[in-house]
């Protein structure tokens, strides 16, 4: 997470707070020069906009004026601050605690985010939550592509506490706690359906080494997309830089290598059906087309159908493992087998057939047997 402290937004938050702590100013010809002892101070004469805010801070919702500013004498329009700085804010916002990691914005005191009588935003915040953190994180805000729709409603105190917390990089929990937090259930991205993943990894009975580590951030960006390349699509060309993430940890020759008896075990004799599959100049098909990324039940994180098309239908794959090999019946080519001991030659001609032997002759009534042959 890239945090640059910028001085010039905050400054200016920071310094119409400032104005706004001294006494705020009187709105109207009109304004008393003197005050009331108990009276509100919002009234049609001064400080009237501070009430038609859409969220209020408990003392101004109260009309608690004096809770903050003290008056010097009971007669006089003139205040001090009941303390200064984050001191006030502290004496009733104990928002460090002792917490390990303590967000760097609070080096500019409270109101680098928060106004201090009343806001549109909750929260009271100066902006709302994506739009203010982007005042200094706003590589990272940008980089969300995947992430957007987290970007509304609570947006980044989804996953981010705002002034402290126990964990690294003010993070609410660990993964893949936090993450399950969304994706625990399916939910629609784009044309396709995200599915849930709390079930699957639970009830799985493989699970992808990085999913079953938690190690999320192996293969996800926190704040959107993949740690390196890997295809979105059904179809995708092939080359080793396009999949990138899957072979930081499986070496390429998994696909490059087209004959092998080693480099995988999805071959037929030493053909290797990778290459068939995934290694084409256009329409070769993506390893999410036949597997699962965090768990599943099938060998292989083999998956029992694919997603296919805008309609998304669920393209069978009816694979079955065998001991040397295995077969598939999927909705892409007719049922074939795998061998890697005794590969069958597809498409080769058919060996002749060995004519049937003659029936030997019956024996008559009362003759003898006919004799054994070979004999």
């Amino acid at each position: 997470m890239r945090f640059a402290h910028r001085a010039s937004p905050m400054l200016a938050v920071a310094g119409m707070f400032a104005i706004s702590l001294r006494c705020l100013s009187a709105v109207g010809a009109d304004a008393p020069k003197k005050i009331v002892p108990g009276a509100a101070c919002s009234t049609d004469a001064c400080h009237q906009d501070i009430l038609k805010k859409k969220f209020l801070h408990g003392p101004v919702a109260a009309k608690e004026c004096t809770v903050c500013h003290e008056p010097k004498k009971e007669d006089l329009h003139d205040f001090k601050m009941a303390a200064e700085g984050d001191e006030l804010c502290g004496a009733c916002h104990d928002v460090k605690g002792d917490k390990k990691t303590v967000h760097a914005a609070l080096e500019g005191g409270c109101a680098t985010c928060h106004v201090p009588h009343g806001s549109d935003t909750k929260a009271l915040l100066t902006a709302p939550m994506a739009e203010l953190c982007g005042l200094c994180h706003d590589e990272t805000v940008s980089e969300m592509k995947h992430h957007k729709d987290s970007l509304e409603g609570k947006a980044c105190a989804s996953c981010h506490l705002p002034h402290a917390a126990s964990l690294p990089k003010l993070l609410v929990a660990k993964a893949p706690d936090l993450c399950m937090q969304c994706h625990d259930k399916p939910f629609r991205y784009k044309d396709r359906t995200i599915l849930g993943l709390k079930d699957q990894l639970a009830k799985g009975k493989i699970i992808h080494s990085p999913a079953e580590g938690g190690e999320c951030d192996t293969c996800h960006l926190a704040h959107g997309g993949l740690v390196a390349a890997y295809p979105e699509r059904f179809y995708a060309p092939f080359s080793v830089d396009a999949y990138e993430l899957c072979f930081t940890c499986h070496d390429s020759s998994l696909v490059t290598a087209a004959e092998t008896d080693s480099d995988t075990g999805f071959r037929h004799g030493k053909r290797n059906l990778h290459t068939v599959h995934v290694d084409k100049k256009s329409k070769g098909r993506t390893c999410r087309v036949c597997h699962v990324s965090h768990g599943g039940d099938a060998a292989h994180l083999i998956r029992k159908s694919t997603p296919f098309g805008k309609i998304q239908w669920p393209l069978p794959i009816g694979y079955k493992p065998a001991e040397t090999g295995g077969a598939c019946a999927p909705g892409c080519h007719k049922p074939l087998t795998y061998d890697r001991e005794n590969p069958v030659e597809y498409g080769a001609p058919a060996p002749p057939e060995k004519p049937a032997p003659e029936p030997a002759p019956a024996a008559e009534p009362g003759g003898p047997p006919p004799e054994p042959e070979g004999e």
